[in-house]
């Protein structure tokens, strides 16, 4: 029986996702980073983490969504990869691979009328980008989750 290895974060792109591949037939897959804030005041501070979303459609047709300050909901595995550096020393490098993800706002607006998330005017034409990405992937075209 395998145990669980389940993580869940909400934050805001650092810089725009690159699309790499890997392997002899060349699988894409996009890496980014991920700013998560908590606490406030003496007590703010920033998490940040390595991501990488495998496939090939949802790497394609994720790119051009996933720029620096879009805010996501994401969820998937903490993998470890353990190896010496250059200078010897043991690291421990803790990679997010992102098995479902929400796109949550157009970009880094703060104080919009409706959670900061979206203008008025962004939130109707969001919800349809959303609709058409998860459609590609989804049989129910329910939601923006991959």
């Amino acid at each position: 029986m395998s145990d669980l290895n389940n993580f869940c974060i909400t934050g805001r792109l650092t810089a725009d996702a690159q699309r790499k591949t890997f392997g002899v037939g060349g699988k894409a897959f996009l890496e980014f980073s991920v700013a998560n804030n908590t606490g406030y005041g003496e007590y703010a501070k920033a998490q940040f983490f390595r991501c990488m979303l495998l496939g090939d459609k949802r790497a394609d047709s994720l790119l051009q969504y996933l720029t620096k300050g879009k805010q996501v909901a994401l969820s998937g595995e903490l993998e470890s990869n353990d190896y010496t550096s250059k200078d010897g020393q043991k690291v421990k490098d803790w990679k997010f691979k992102v098995n479902n993800l929400v796109l949550l706002s157009s970009g880094s607006q703060k104080g919009q009328s409706n959670g900061g998330l979206f203008s008025d005017s962004l939130e109707d034409e969001w919800g349809n980008v959303q609709k058409n990405i998860a459609k590609e992937f989804n049989s129910d075209g329910k939601d923006g989750t991959f």
